[in-house]
């Protein structure tokens, strides 16, 4: 007659003898703690495991599930069972951290952190750079000498025209992709809030991801501001940015608390970022954006309220008004890309962490919307660039003329007004050719 197997007590087994064996249990209790018919296998070979092999030759497949159930359902006050879950469970999980984390397909969340999102962060940081030295260049060769043979050559028609006479594209395309993003953490806010299971990756990567949509947007604001433009095209900004400060605002004082208990907090808290990491991050960004955003306004009602009430006489406030928005754009400019750098270095993170069968990897229709916005927006670029401006920009107080037929060139002599049609008949060819220089008009 064979002797019934005793189980050991727990406290004095080994359950991180085998790392491949605990990613392997990890992921099948992840899929359900009750432990289905269809984990079981999983269960009996990870605590088959850390059994001596004395216990290995006894214990049968239903004697160590009814070990483990029983020491989940005896324990009535949770203190053998949380005990149980440090030792069996979470100890092992730290110590195969790699294995572990690898095998629990993190879902993620790909309307975020998907592939096509992070091409459309890439082309947003990337064209407004590229606007951005369109402008300033523009802006150096005007304020240099605004007769200069640049403004009429190919560097004005190919590159600077084009893309200064497009931004308002640019504002559009990108104003609409941080009301996205914006609105996207209230919903988050309001899930966790909720109770829901959102994980700290998630709050983390769709904070940064508001966070840097917004600063391209308001550098293109800083760029458009002094563009001459249509009425319409001036309400039009206004009105982008007056939803981009009310739905901003709110964002930059995001709580992020304490995780509230949830079935994924305990492999979440090895595999993803803890909550502390969480605030000793997202507080100093909070600090700075706030600064920024602030100053962005301070600026803004300064400028506007300058323009309206000098109507663009006063040249001390017309060139304040010029400082503060190259030093308030450039600062835009390198928040832009600073952001942009700690999106992608928090995301590869925890797809190193969560494995390669993440759902960080899937295309969604949300990703395909904002890819062909961004398309959208590269063939208008690349549309006017090809085809290019045909005449020089125009000095300030002019509109741009980038796609306009030149105007046809008029003859116009000029006659002094102290000399006659006699005095002239009288002087030599080459002086009548001088006093009556030919111009273009």
């Amino acid at each position: 007659m064979s002797t019934p197997w005793v189980p050991p007590d727990f406290r004095t087994l080994d359950f991180a003898k085998n790392c491949t064996k605990v990613a392997t249990f990890a992921a099948e209790w992840n899929q359900d703690e009750d432990m289905a018919r269809s984990a079981l296998p999983a269960v009996v070979s990870f605590f088959r495991m850390a059994l001596s092999p004395e216990d290995k030759k006894i214990a049968t497949a239903g004697n160590i599930v009814d070990w483990y159930l029983d020491i989940q359902g005896s324990d009535r006050n949770g203190i053998v069972s949380n005990e149980f879950h440090q030792h069996v469970i979470k100890a092992p999980l730290q110590r195969c951290q790699k294995e572990t984390c690898r095998v629990m397909e993190w879902p993620g969340n790909p309307d975020i952190a998907g592939i096509g999102m992070v091409a459309s962060y890439s082309i947003q940081a990337i064209s407004i750079t590229i606007i951005f030295i369109a402008c300033a260049l523009d802006h150096y060769y005007r304020r240099r000498n605004p007769k200069s043979h640049v403004l009429n050559g190919i560097l004005y028609r190919r590159f600077i025209g084009p893309l200064t006479s497009d931004l308002h594209v640019f504002v559009e395309a990108s104003s609409l992709m941080s009301f996205t993003f914006t609105i996207a953490l209230f919903h988050l806010k309001r899930r966790t809030d909720k109770g829901e299971a959102v994980t700290n990756q998630e709050v983390m990567l769709t904070w940064l991801a508001s966070a840097f949509s917004l600063f391209p947007t308001y550098t293109s604001y800083a760029l458009f501001a002094d563009e001459e433009k249509r009425y319409r095209d001036r309400g039009v900004q206004w009105f982008y940015i007056i939803i981009a400060c009310l739905l901003s605002v709110p964002s930059w004082f995001f709580y992020v608390g304490p995780p509230k208990p949830r079935r994924y907090g305990w492999w979440e808290s090895i595999c993803m970022t803890r909550k502390e990491s969480l605030k000793a991050w997202i507080t100093p960004l909070q600090n700075i954006t706030i600064t920024f955003l602030v100053l962005t306004w301070i600026w803004m009602l300064t400028f506007w309220g300058s323009r309206v009430g000098t109507n663009g006489k006063s040249p001390k406030r017309k060139s304040l008004r010029v400082v503060l928005r190259w030093i308030l754009a450039s600062f835009l400019l390198t928040l832009t890309w600073a952001l942009f750098g700690l999106l992608m270095s928090n995301r590869k993170r925890y797809i190193d962490k969560a494995g390669d069968d993440n759902a960080e990897n899937v295309w969604t229709f949300g990703q395909i919307l904002a890819l062909f916005t961004w398309f959208a927006v590269c063939w208008q670029f690349l549309y006017s660039i090809i085809k290019g401006v045909k005449n020089a920009a125009p000095t300030e107080g002019q509109e741009h003329e980038s796609t306009a037929p030149e105007e046809p060139v008029k003859l116009e002599q000029h006659k002094e007004p102290d000399v006659d049609d006699e005095e002239i008949s009288l002087l030599p060819l080459e002086n009548v050719h001088q006093r009556n220089p030919i111009t273009i008009v």
